[in-house]
């Protein structure tokens, strides 16, 4: 019966090729953690490690896995009418469209935040199967599977949840700087950026109260380095590396108000002592419940009458369900195609944006358009002057050349340039 009194909790993350495990142990009215690293867990056989895996099990109840925010590609729309399961669900039809990958071949789940000044949004978080399945079988050879996969900038939130106003938490990993803001328990914003010069315009830009940066604080500033003057005006803390298997654990035991995995859980298998508690359980329900309204000859009888009168009026009930199933699969459909339309650029405005930002003495022959990539051809004074500005624009990102510069014989250059087109904005 202990582990029902005493439970815990287990919280992984990985810290370059290693591993970390916390468990979260809950005695009564208070809480005990221990720590270990697993070192080169992602280079060694899980079947040499297993025998020194000294992380004690006793009372185990969940597992949850803090997966690197570097490794996990992360979409923002703004938030459909629809309800987030509806959401997801029509997401797996159409996630090639955010992701450069099929539904087949990533984890994928949504989050919802809501951003200041801008108003509720949708995280479509995904991460590639190959890459966790690897992780997982690993875990799975040392008896740690976990039930639950979430990210690290959520694995942070129960450790900045007594923090006021803005709080940015920094770290550099696998060659970017990892960047998630926090406001009042809620992560709104994370992004990874490969200059500090980008990292640090954001920084000025969200203006934090203060930024965590985990890691032991020499290595942790030597990995960051940020600037003197940012240090004079916002305070900083560093975390120990355990933090976030910590954070992981105590994610999994909080009361956030969204269930986030990238994996579906799996229910563990009830022992015994569980299984007493629940048949105590189910004897007390039974004799506080149950037992008067059989005893009692009058509440019998009305529930009888009700019966009565529930048959009689059972077709119309019917009906009315009917209708009602009708009028929700119907305003189901209506939300999933305005979910697509929002998505969907008129390539009458793809157009209209070519003729307001090209000068006019560049001139477009043919335009194809597929999905959100676009290709121009056509003849310009000086066609490498183009793609600055096209690039300027707030339709248009990822512009290039899609072919070498030719000369023609008026002395004009004919281009061939293409580019993505931005949905979202």
């Amino acid at each position: 019966m202990l582990n029902i009194f005493f439970p815990k909790v287990v919280g992984l993350s990985l810290k370059g090729n290693d591993l970390v495990v916390t468990g979260v142990h809950r005695r009564f009215l208070n809480a005990s953690c221990e720590s270990l690293q697993v070192k080169d867990f992602l280079l060694r056989d899980p079947q040499q490690i297993k025998p020194t895996f000294g992380f004690k099990k006793d009372y185990l109840v969940d597992i949850v896995l803090s997966w690197p925010r570097e490794k996990t590609i992360i979409r923002e729309i703004n938030s459909p009418a629809t309800g987030t399961k509806e959401l997801k669900d029509a997401l797996g039809y159409q996630l090639d469209s955010f992701f450069p990958f099929t539904n087949e071949e990533v984890y994928f789940d949504i989050y919802p935040i809501t951003v200041p000044e801008q108003g509720k949004k949708i995280f479509i978080v995904a991460v590639k199967k190959e890459e966790l399945d690897d992780v997982l079988s690993r875990l799975s050879a040392l008896e740690m599977m976990p039930s639950r996969v979430i990210i690290s900038p959520l694995a942070f939130i129960p450790l900045v949840s007594n923090k006021e106003g803005k709080v940015a938490l920094i770290y550099n990993g696998a060659g970017a700087y990892c960047y998630n803001l926090f406001l009042d328990n809620r992560l709104i914003t994370t992004s990874l950026f490969k200059t500090r010069e980008d990292l640090f315009n954001r920084i000025n830009f969200d203006s934090p109260n203060e930024i965590i940066i985990p890691g032991h604080e020499e290595n942790a500033r030597a990995e960051v380095k940020l600037p003197d003057g940012l240090k004079d005006n916002v305070a900083v803390t560093f975390l120990d590396e355990t933090r976030e298997s910590l954070g992981a654990a105590l994610y999994c035991t909080s009361t956030l108000p969204y269930d986030f995995s990238l994996i579906k859980a799996k229910k563990r298998r009830a022992d015994p002592q569980t299984t007493l508690l629940w048949f105590l359980t189910g004897l007390l329900i039974i004799s506080a419940v149950f037992i008067p309204y059989i005893l009692s000859t009058k509440k019998h009888e009305n529930l009888e009458a009700l019966n009565t009168r529930i048959a009689n009026v059972k077709d119309d009930v019917s009906r009315v369900e009917e209708l009602i199933a009708r009028c929700d699969k119907i305003e189901k459909t209506i939300n999933n195609i305005s979910m697509m339309k929002e998505a969907y650029v008129p390539r009458l405005d793809i157009l209209l944006e070519f003729t307001k930002v090209l000068p006019k003495n560049a001139w477009i022959r043919n335009l194809s358009i597929s999905r959100n990539d676009f290709e121009i051809e056509g003849t310009a004074v000086s066609a490498s002057d183009l793609i600055p500005i096209l690039e300027n624009s707030s339709r248009f990102e990822n512009v290039g050349l899609a072919s070498p510069v030719v000369k023609g014989p008026d002395g004009k250059e004919r281009f061939r340039i293409k580019g993505n087109v931005e949905i979202h904005k």
